[in-house]
């Protein structure tokens, strides 16, 4: 079976932007609406389209042969204004081998160039991107793991742009409407644009744990959880999500997502999706 999903997000948030504490924040961004929508919990989100920028062992346990999707979002639209484009899909091959893939473009607010004479000259519009892809394989019925690799471009208006390389690691247990997973995301080089200083990408782990009640038959209730650490600054992750789904065709979400980085914002999340012959429109809007 093929599934093909648009994604939609809205960030209304009024605090600052993360700590620059090191640089490549955007990779914290996910463009999974989805996922958004029930606080962020992302280890241990069901295989989707989006598995390359969640947990990508959930992608072994799909009963599809292919997902594709497309999103679009609004950043802190009030502040930051910016914005982010992605695409992601996985292939299965065979039973077990799914091959993840995505790529999301992250543009941040433009702003004036003058030249010496304080001459307005143009404008300028900061962006950075990750491509990536990966491989998940299902050892046992209930078992999975999968490794993403990326590479990571930035082009902030410094001396010169960055680039840096990335992997992600996930492993998922399924069992019933059990799932529990883990995720290491973010393990790489570092970031020069230019300058003595070079900057971290920011390297995280999460743990989480979800139960959906019900069959895709007929409605379904679910409810996730998930911790997580940053290690730049040792700051702390939680959220929690619920989700109801009626069959394919309706989906409503929750939750509330809670960060203790200086400058980081906590939010809550709210979320609604439809589905109609194997397409499927998501919306997030986190407060």
């Amino acid at each position: 079976m093929k599934k093909l999903l648009l994604s939609f997000l809205l960030v209304a948030a009024s605090t600052a932007a993360m700590a620059q504490a090191y640089a490549g924040q955007f990779l914290e961004v996910n463009p999974d609406a989805r996922t958004l929508s029930v606080a962020g919990t992302s280890a241990v989100m069901d295989a989707s389209s989006f598995a390359v920028w969640n947990n990508g062992a959930a992608s072994a346990f799909s009963g599809n042969s292919f997902s594709a999707s497309a999103s679009y979002g609004m950043w802190q639209p009030s502040s930051a204004d910016a914005q982010i484009i992605s695409a992601a899909g996985f292939g299965k091959i065979g039973d077990n081998l799914s091959i993840n893939a995505g790529v999301k473009y992250f543009m941040h607010q433009s702003y004036d160039i003058s030249n010496s004479q304080g001459i307005y000259s143009g404008s300028f519009t900061p962006s950075e991107y990750a491509a990536s892809v990966g491989v998940a394989y299902r050892f046992v019925p209930s078992l999975s793991a999968a490794v993403t690799l990326s590479y990571l471009g930035s082009d902030l208006g410094a001396p010169k742009t960055a680039s840096a390389f990335a992997a992600n690691l996930g492993v998922m247990y399924v069992k019933g409407g059990l799932r529990a997973g883990f995720t290491a995301s973010n393990i790489g080089s570092q970031l020069n644009y230019g300058g003595a200083q070079s900057y971290s990408l920011p390297m995280r782990a999460d743990l989480g744990v979800a139960y959906t009640f019900g069959s895709a038959d007929a409605s379904r209730f679910g409810v996730s959880a998930q911790a997580g650490m940053l290690f730049a600054d040792s700051s702390i992750t939680a959220g929690a999500g619920l989700e109801y789904k009626l069959k394919e065709v309706l989906r409503l979400a929750a939750g509330y997502n809670l960060c203790t980085a200086s400058g980081a914002p906590s939010f809550i999340s709210l979320g609604a999706g439809f589905g109609f012959y194997g397409i499927s429109v998501d919306v997030a809007y986190l407060l």
